[in-house]
């Protein structure tokens, strides 16, 4: 979202260079010519937040004008991670897990939330590609429980996550962290809403699907 001194900025100096080619061209400029100047700044403004916010997702101005999809909203999956007992040499097994996007034009905000824990993007963006699969490329900051951090203390990790687009969409990729663990990641089953914690999600999915088990 552009600031509104950069807006301010910009739309002076389209404004500036409006009337030197219109002066150039032979016509007159007048004070009034200026009148409309913080009108047009305070409507562009709202636009531009409109915009940011609600209008990109209208999937008509898809992929020409937006390169990238909507991808808000709550993902059900799991994490496979290859990390081994070092005393009885087994690989753990997955851990059901849910992606919780928020998206606007401008800005990602990702939260994975388990039950033991929550990862939150520090920084990352959606790349986009025409001719294949769109990726969410970041740096993670994971925090486990109090109650569980004797053994699994706070880390940081890097993401990277394929958009596959379909009757049934998926984001699944792989991540690895600073503890030198690694694993695989698989979402699907988007729902349009925003949840704070393991529990109201796994509720709000029980309650569309029954047979699903924590």
């Amino acid at each position: 979202m552009i600031p509104r001194l950069h807006l301010t900025t910009l739309i002076g100096i389209i404004f500036g260079l409006w009337a030197i080619f219109m002066i150039l061209a032979g016509f007159q400029i007048t004070s009034d010519f200026f009148k409309p100047f913080s009108l047009v700044v305070g409507v562009t403004g709202i636009l531009l937040l409109l915009f940011d916010k609600w209008l990109w997702k209208f999937p008509i101005i898809h992929p020409i004008f937006v390169p990238f999809p909507d991808l808000s909203g709550t993902w059900k999956g799991q994490i496979t991670s290859l990390w081994k007992d070092e005393k009885t040499g087994e690989q753990i097994s997955p851990i059901d897990a849910f992606l919780v996007i928020h998206q606007t034009y401008s800005s990602l905000n990702l939260r994975m939330i388990t039950k033991e824990s929550r990862s939150d993007l520090l920084s990352g963006k959606i790349i986009p590609n025409s001719s294949g699969p769109h990726k969410i490329a970041g740096i993670f900051e994971n925090i486990p429980n109090i109650m569980v951090r004797e053994r699994s203390p706070i880390h940081y990790g890097g993401i990277l996550l394929e958009f596959h687009n379909g009757a049934l969409p998926v984001l699944e990729g792989e991540y690895w962290t600073d503890r030198d663990s690694k694993g695989y990641l698989k979402f699907g089953n988007n729902l349009k809403k925003s949840f704070d914690n393991y529990e109201s999600a796994l509720i709000e999915y029980q309650s569309q699907d029954p047979t699903h088990s924590p």
